[in-house]
């Protein structure tokens, strides 16, 4: 006959072997982007990426080519936080961009001199 204390072991050892490992992420990358029209050069930037890992700040980015910033995996309901402010003093388009797989998630464009703009929320 089997003892209980065998069972229990083998019981123990089933659900130690079937513990779910790390969740596979949702999406396999991530991206912000900044573009400034002609007269909208430079910027300050500000984002929180999709892991929370803190707050960054670039000051006066050149925007003669799009800032952009590439993330890895991406989990659904991430948080992430993006925002810009023009450093120039005339009215131009300062744009902002968010991307999950290639795909727009969220943006905003501001057209005032010195404008700011920032989006933020939860990746769907």
């Amino acid at each position: 006959m089997v003892s209980r204390l065998t069972v229990i072991l083998l019981l123990a050892t089933l659900a130690i072997g079937c513990t779910p490992g790390p969740a596979a992420p949702d999406y396999s990358t991530g991206e912000f982007r900044v573009t400034g029209s002609a007269s909208v050069t430079h910027a300050n930037i500000y984002f929180q990426a999709f892991d929370g890992a803190g707050m960054n700040v670039l000051y006066n980015v050149d925007l003669a080519d799009p800032w952009t910033q590439s993330f890895g995996a991406v989990q659904a309901g991430a948080d992430y936080f993006l925002a810009a402010q023009s450093n120039d003093n005339a009215a131009g388009a300062l744009t902002i961009e968010v991307f999950v797989d290639a795909v727009l998630i969220d943006g905003d464009t501001t057209s005032v001199s010195f404008g700011y703009v920032a989006v933020y929320g939860a990746v769907p």
